[in-house]
């Protein structure tokens, strides 16, 4: 087993460098055993193909003291000895496949290019019994294999942009059923009734790491219509507002204004970004501000557009951005607690710095949750806020209650800039990319393309030579540095995925990960920095120690008045 740190805040473990059954129970087993070993500072375990990453909070845990309580764990396990928990057997899922067709419209396209007929391609892939090995790029799909190497066709040239639920895929050595209202770049080649995650459900998903999955080809479905994967009013899961006051009516959401809180953790091995707020600093400073808790929702604004009426008195702060907010046409504070009430209008029209605002309200926003969390998840069937929603606040007393004119420190407000310096640590097998790779990163400086969203980063400059040949996908962490085999650099954000498949150069810095979350695309430009692994995670805590303890700056006091 060798252990590597992968950025300041994961510990990546490898088993093996070929995917294969036996070592996919390997991991299944140490991942679930890990898990309920109650280690401290242990936040997730998320399996790859032939890996482990371990996510952790640096201020309880670090990089050593987690690897060797790993190694206890993996030294009691193969040496016969009882772990801390009952590890489940694998389950074997039968599904029903009707293949080509509506539902299935690559099966032609496949068979051409395999060289086979098709129905000798429906032959092929539903003879072997697929193992799961792990979950990511969107929440319950699996990744199954291995293919009969007749089947092994790289992915599509042009992703489709929405797959629809139960689609069955193909791509490389790996097979797997899509969850419903994806992108999708894999060819399509058959259709499946089951429904293999259902956020709303005891048991999510319907595979476990380490299950085992055979096709069964039927030439019709008879069984009854499938759910819908669209979002009638709510998510699949979705628990319901809540009570509260009716507090800001929307009268335009802008380009994509959302609900976002602390995120959703705990679901990355199901293939479940955490996603939150993309600046997470702007994001816990207006909680501060506001005297809410990190479970509270905001409102994370995108640029311009976004206008609302109050409904109700409340206080409310604006963090993050400089998207030109006004208050009835007065420019309205940031950072700072601000009295409202009823018939006033809040909008953000003129976008001076940055393209993320926070707008908070004391007490926070009553939204909708999923998994736990209100923060919006388009995988999940949430939607962004409509015209015309009306947004409640929430009524529990605050203590201490945060008063008008208190505001952040502006010392300590962070520096949105259209050129940015971005510290990084090496990826665990960095080693593996040609020498030129870092000297190219460190040396350039890269745009952040149009192309770019709240997954990630796509950096324009010059192409990054990486490693030969296909990878399995391995577990990521925001701020990870990916190179395609095009040699373009993907710099993911908090919204990312749970497991990639390109190479790893690098891996941000949580503290700078802010900084590239108000990275306009087409203008600004970034710049990368070597750290060291101690540097970094001294930057991190004291990071975490300034949003925890920063001294809020007092009401200022009214002018005396003379006699």
């Amino acid at each position: 087993m060798i252990a590597r740190p992968f950025g300041e805040r994961a510990l990546f473990l490898r088993l093996g460098r070929h995917p294969s059954p036996a070592l996919t129970a390997r991991l299944a087993a140490l991942a679930e055993e890990l898990a309920s070993a109650s280690i401290p500072g242990l936040v997730e375990v998320v399996p790859g193909h032939t890996t482990l990453l371990l996510h952790f909070r640096p201020e309880e845990t670090d990089h050593e003291t987690l690897a060797r309580r790993v190694r206890e764990v993996a030294v009691s396990r193969e040496g016969g000895r009882p772990g801390p928990g009952p590890v489940r057997g694998p389950t074997c899922h039968l599904l029903p496949v009707v293949y080509g067709g509506e539902g299935g419209p690559d099966l032609e396209k496949v068979a051409g290019e395999s060289g086979l007929r098709p129905e000798e391609v429906v032959r092929q892939h539903s003879s072997p019994l697929y193992s799961v090995s792990c979950f990511g790029f969107a929440p319950g799909f699996a990744y199954l294999g291995e293919l009969p190497p007749p089947l092994r066709l790289p992915r599509r040239g042009q992703a489709r942009d929405r797959v629809p639920r139960g689609a069955v895929g193909i791509a490389g050595p790996h097979t797997g059923v899509y969850p419903g209202g994806t992108p999708g770049g894999w060819h399509l080649i058959g259709w499946t009734p089951a429904e293999v995650y259902s956020p709303g459900e005891e048991e999510r998903a319907l595979f476990r790491v380490g299950d085992e999955v055979r096709f069964v080809p039927v030439p019709e479905w008879k069984g009854g219509e499938v759910k819908s994967d669209h979002r009638q009013g709510g998510a699949a899961g979705e628990s319901p507002a809540g009570e509260g006051v009716p507090f800001l009516r929307i009268l335009h959401p802008g380009v994509l204004a959302s609900f976002q809180d602390g995120g959703r953790e705990g679901y990355r091995a199901e293939g479940v970004a955490p996603l939150g707020p993309a600046d997470v600093f702007s994001f816990h400073a207006l909680c501060r501000l506001l005297g809410n808790s990190p479970r509270d929702a905001a409102v994370e604004v995108l640029l311009f557009g976004f206008s609302a009426e109050v409904l109700s008195p409340g206080l409310i702060a604006v963090t993050g951005a400089d998207l030109g907010a006004t208050l009835n046409g007065r420019e309205l504070p940031l950072w700072q607690v601000v009295e409202v009430k009823p018939g006033d209008r809040i909008t953000f029209s003129s976008p001076r710095r940055g393209m993320r605002a926070y707008l908070g309200v004391a007490g926070g926003f009553s939204a909708p949750r999923v998994l736990g969390s209100a923060s919006y998840d388009p995988l999940l069937g949430m939607i962004p806020l409509r015209p015309g929603e009306v947004l409640l606040k929430k009524e529990a007393p605050l203590s201490p209650p945060p008063r008008p004119g208190q505001r952040w420190p502006p010392e300590l407000e962070p520096a949105i800039y259209r050129e940015i310096t971005v510290r990084v640590t090496l990826g665990p097998e960095a080693g593996s990319f040609p020498r030129e790779a870092l000297g190219l990163l460190f040396s350039s400086s890269f745009r952040v393309s149009p192309r770019s969203d709240r997954r990630g980063l796509r950096l324009e400059g010059p192409r990054l030579p990486g490693p030969k040949g296909d990878r399995p996908s391995e577990g990521v962490v925001s701020g990870t540095l990916q190179v395609t085999p095009s040699g373009e650099a993907l710099l993911l954000l908090e919204g990312s995925q749970t497991t990639g498949g390109y190479p790893v150069l690098a891996v941000a810095i949580e503290p700078d990960l802010c900084l590239l979350a108000q990275a306009r695309p087409g203008e600004a430009e970034v710049r990368f920095r070597y750290v060291s692994l101690e540097e970094a995670r001294a930057s991190s805590l004291e990071f975490r120690s300034r949003l925890r303890f920063a001294t809020l700056e007092p009401v200022p006091s009214p002018p005396a008045t003379s006699r």
